[in-house]
Formats: structure tokens, sequence, C-alpha cells
């Protein structure tokens, strides 16, 4: 029945070696799955959406001869940038106020610490990129390119893995983490760089408040943008950054209500620890973020400060204004709303206080979005807000 045709199936189960066994020539898949996601089949083959899917069932059950024709690729514009249907977004739970899941954090801390121990690495372009691809936070800090990507490849497996495929070439279309990675780690490098004395907080500060906001449609879809679309050329010069330092990282894991004992495995050191040593983290979140969120679940009621510290990376001398752009329904204030610097290097804080109810958000979970930018004559300093109310 197989042998000399081409097979239609619903949804994709690898279906595409038994084909071929049996003689099949081509398959046509349906499912609304991925529908961005190039893939290389075993056969001649395409994927239809399920809708279309089911037009070609009637046609099939309605003719005697059915037949079928699978055309070349080609090239289709749509809009642009956009988040993959399989990419991971939020909200997560482990620290629900932070863009990151806690073990992140515990890694970022502990790399850290190393990286303090052995201070010429530092001077190494290489390390800040594993501060950037150590993220398995459900939500990014930023987007970069990994869909569609024409990447090298090996010409020891086939295109398709498969072994009784006998195509090989040095050249893919592939998709995912392991494809935005190395244009996030070129970005970091290219920034470091530049800035050989900054920490890897410094660098990410920079990717994360330089990128290009992306427009979504669906606003739980927020959740998976992040800061934006990377953008090398602004990264290197951000004017001013959100650094954090190994110290910031344990006072972080004190506030969550890690024990000293845990903290004391994991930083090492003969001296006993204890939380007591530390100045306490405060504020939503507790850490120095170039992001503000906040988590709620089952109200609809926000209120919550943020406390954050810039450096100046910039000129000599410049002024620092605030523009606001507050979550549909939350009233937002920074205190102060200028910030002055004399030197580079130099250091201003200010907070954030967000108060407010979330309207609609009773019956279903509900994100709202805002931000809050810095800018001088020459640069912007943009940090995004969400607050996620979770049912």
């Amino acid at each position: 029945m197989v042998k000399g045709k081409v097979v239609y199936c619903v949804e994709s189960m690898d279906q595409e070696n038994t084909i071929k066994k049996l003689g099949g020539i081509g398959i046509i898949t349906s499912t609304d799955l991925q529908s961005d996601l190039a893939d290389t089949t075993l056969i001649l083959g395409t994927t239809v959406s399920s809708k279309d899917g089911m037009n070609i069932d009637r046609y099939i059950s309605s003719s005697k001869k059915p037949e079928v024709s699978i055309s070349k690729t080609r090239d289709v514009r749509v809009l642009a940038p956009f988040v993959a249907s399989f990419s991971a977004s939020g909200p997560q739970s482990i620290s629900p106020n932070i863009f990151k899941v806690q073990s992140c954090l515990f890694i970022l801390a502990l790399l850290y610490h190393y990286l303090l121990t052995l201070r010429h690495i530092l001077h190494h372009p290489r390390i800040v990129l594993c501060f950037l691809c150590l993220n398995p936070g459900i939500q990014p800090d930023i987007l970069a390119p990994g869909l569609g990507i024409l990447a090298g490849y090996s010409k020891i497996p086939s295109v398709t893995g498969d072994p009784t495929d006998t195509r090989h070439s040095i050249f893919k279309i592939l998709s995912g983490t392991s494809m935005a990675c190395p244009h996030a780690v070129a970005t970091a490098a290219y920034v470091k760089s530049m800035h050989m004395d900054w920490s890897p907080a410094a660098v990410r500060s920079a990717l994360m408040t330089t990128a290009t906001p992306v427009k979504v449609e669906n606003r739980l879809d927020e959740l998976s943008i992040g800061s934006g679309q990377i953008n090398p050329v602004r990264a290197s010069d951000p004017g001013l950054v959100y650094d954090i330092g190994m110290k910031s990282y344990i006072s972080l894991l004190c506030y969550e209500g890690h024990n000293d004992t845990m903290i004391g495995l994991l930083i090492g050191g003969k001296t006993k620890f204890s939380c007591s040593s530390l100045k306490s983290a405060h504020g939503v979140d507790g850490i120095n973020y170039p992001s503000l969120h906040i988590q709620l679940k089952n109200t609809s009621k926000v209120s919550g400060v943020f406390f954050r510290t810039v450096t100046n990376v910039g000129s000599s001398k410049s002024v620092y204004t605030a523009t606001v752009m507050p979550p549909q329904g939350l009233n937002v204030e920074v205190i102060p709303r200028k910030l002055t610097f004399d030197r580079p290097g130099q250091k201003q804080s200010f907070k954030v206080i967000v108060k407010g109810a979330i309207k609609n958000s009773r019956k279903k979970s509900e994100v709202v979005t805002g931000s809050i930018a810095w800018s001088d004559s020459k640069h912007v300093v943009r940090s995004p807000m969400l607050i996620y109310v979770g049912r």
C-alpha cells in the first residue's frame, strides 16, 4: 500500500524511516506545533497546518486516485523579529521576582567566586560567556537569532542523523538555543574586548539595557522576550550598567532563606559563614538586576519597591533623566528622577515604587508591562518592567 506513494500522517512520530523501508517516496505531516521550525526530512516531505491537513484528509477520502505534488522550498516574507514557538518562557516559581531560576544564581555566585580567585582569567573574554549561557531560566534576559540559522555542520553524520541517509553536508539549517547562544556569546565577547575590566554582570547589563524592544500580540508572550533583541553595537557603549558583585549574590541567597551551612558549602573558605556578616538585601527582588519583575498569586493588588544602583561607564560628566512607562493600572515613581555623574566609575542609587491594581486578573493569569529608561544626550538605558498575576 505504501510503495511508490506519498503518505499523509497526522502529527509527526518519526514515521519517515518506516515509510522509506516500505518503499514510500514522500510524507506529508499535519501539526500546529512548532510550525516555524524548519526540518530536514529523510524522504521527500512537507508539513502543513491541522486545518490544511483536514482538507487533505477529505480530498484523499473523496478521491479514487488522489494525486499530490510537493514543490521546492521557497522564500516567504514574515514579520521579524518574533519569538520562536518552542522558545522557553515564564513564569517560574523558584525565585519568582527575578528573571532567573534560583539554581542559576547559585551557579553564578560560585563561578564568580572562582573568577575572583583566578583574577587573570577575568581578562579572557570567553569567561563572560559562561554567565550568559548558564542561564537555564524560564524567563530569558534577551533574545538572539536562533531560528532557521545556516550553520556549520559535521560531515560525519548524515544531514538527518539517520544511519540510512547517505546525504552529508558541511552546512545545515538549524534552530534552538545552540544557535542563539553563539550570537549572544559573540556579542558578549565583542563588548568584553572593549571593556576588559568589566564584570560578567556589567556585560550582561549592557546587553539587556541596550536591547531593542520586541512587540508581541499575546500579553503572556511578554514572558518570552526578556529585554528584547540583542544589539551588539549599542551594547558596546551602554552609558550606565547595573553591576553585581560576589557579596550581592550571596546576600540574595540569604534573602531567599537559604541557611548558613548551605551557603558556606557553596562559597568555601576556612571560616564559618553567617548571613549576619553581610549587608541585607532589600526590595522586592533583593538584587541589582537590569530588569524589574513582580510575580503575584491570586491577587490583583500590586505594591513593591526596587532598589537599584547604576555605574557610569560613559562620559566624565553626564546627567541622566528617568522616563517611566508604567504598566497599565499601576503608578510607578522613580526617586530621584535625575542622576548626576562627575566621573567614570561613579555610582548612583535610586528606588522604584510600584503601586496599584491590575484589572481583568480575577479569573485568569494576567501580564502587564512597562519600562524605565535613563537617558542623557547620547544613551538610553532601558529596564523592562513586568508584573505577572498567576491563577
